[in-house]
Formats: structure tokens, sequence, C-alpha cells
């Protein structure tokens, strides 16, 4: 049971908290408040690549001071629940979801504390082309139509470069195009080859992509 009394002292535990938040956001105080003591249940979290919303329960004199969280990141963002009748502040940080795949840590200051907070990386990305690059020619035709190939990429940070395999450099050859990173020419010399059926591959490179390298196929039918 709550008596008047009990009331009385809760509603004034809110009223001084909320007049010194209120200030101190009006005053442009920096948030982090070195002479605010909090007590924290821990000092660490741990959030999964997707993101979470948690919520933490503290310790404050509401009377002494305001403990305004800050986030060091643009990722985390941060807010306090305000005291309810004897319900202390809570609290609260969002995490966005981590797209690349580096662990990440943040920190949070509130009070004259701070919480670590460390992301797991995300997934690692893939890299994904073309199955095949085929051409049927001529032997005497002119040179062969240019094919584009264009590199895919969960990723977009991932650095992509092409070649072609050691044993097809003779007729085949790659070529990035200036205006998009990720998108090569590949064309095939025939006017060196006999009738016959040449294959060999592009070898794309993406350094941290799950399946770098990334071979594709390449076919070249020489007819007589």
């Amino acid at each position: 049971m709550i008596t008047p009394q009990s009331g009385y002292i809760s509603v004034s535990f809110f009223l001084a908290w909320a007049l010194v938040h209120g200030i101190a956001a009006a005053g442009g105080q920096d948030p982090a408040d070195s002479d605010c003591h909090v007590d924290l249940p821990s000092s660490e979290a741990a959030v999964p690549y997707s993101g979470a919303v948690n919520q933490v329960s503290f310790q404050t004199d509401p009377v002494n001071c305001a403990a305004n969280p800050q986030s060091q990141v643009d990722w985390v963002s941060v807010s306090v629940v305000p005291p309810g009748s004897n319900v202390p502040p809570v609290l609260q940080y969002a995490v966005q979801p981590n797209l690349s795949f580096h662990p990440r840590t943040a920190s949070i200051s509130i009070g004259d504390q701070s919480l670590t907070v460390s992301q797991a990386a995300g997934i690692q990305p893939g890299i994904a082309g073309p199955s095949s690059l085929d051409w049927v020619v001529q032997g005497k035709s002119p040179k062969p139509e240019e094919k584009i190939l264009r590199v895919g990429s969960d990723d977009p940070a991932l650095s992509v470069t092409a070649a072609p395999n050691p044993q097809a450099v003779a007729w085949l050859s790659v070529r990035k195009r200036d205006e998009e990173d990720r998108t090569f020419a590949i064309s095939v010399n025939v006017r060196d080859l006999k009738a016959g059926t040449y294959e060999g591959q592009v070898v794309i490179h993406a350094a941290g992509a799950k399946n770098d390298p990334l071979s594709i196929p390449v076919t070249v039918k020489v007819l007589p």
C-alpha cells in the first residue's frame, strides 16, 4: 500500500529528477556528467548482429544530478525512461543491425559510468556473377562482341577485381569499366585459334567475401 507520505516522496522524486533533467537539457550541458554517480548492473552488454532494443534499470540521486545518456556512435541511440512510483529510471538503447562482416563496439556514457556495447559481425557477404560466358564464332570472323560481367554483392564496401585464369590469357581478356567498379568487359581473340572448343575462367576476387575467389566458366567454340 502506498501511504500519502510515500506517494508524496515518489512524486517529489520524479519532479526533482525531471526538473534537473530539463535544466541540463535547456542549458546545453554535456550529457555525460562526471559528478553524477550512477549504479549500473553491468558495464558491458552483447548485442547480436541483427540489432536490438534493450533496457537497463539503474540507480542515481535524482536531486543532485541528471543521468543523461550519450552515445558515441550514430548506430546506437539512447534515452532514459523516467522513474515511476517505486520504480527506478531505465536506460534504453537501440542498436542498429550490423551490415558489415566486422564486429564493432560502442560506449554509452551515463552519469559517471559507461556501458560498453559489443555487437557481433554481420553475416559474411558473398559475391555473385553469371553462371557462364559463352561464344560461338567463325574462325575468320571479326573480333567477337564483348560481354559484360556484373559482380553482385550484399556488401557495397567490397572491392572487386577480375582476371582471366593463366591458361586462357592468350585469348581471353578482362577489362574493368571505368564508370562502374563492379562491371567488367570480357572479350575473346580467336584470330590465332584453330577450330575447336576452348575453355577458360574469369576469376573474381573480393577480399572478405565468403566465396572468394569466384570463378566464372568461359567457353569459346570456334567454327571452321
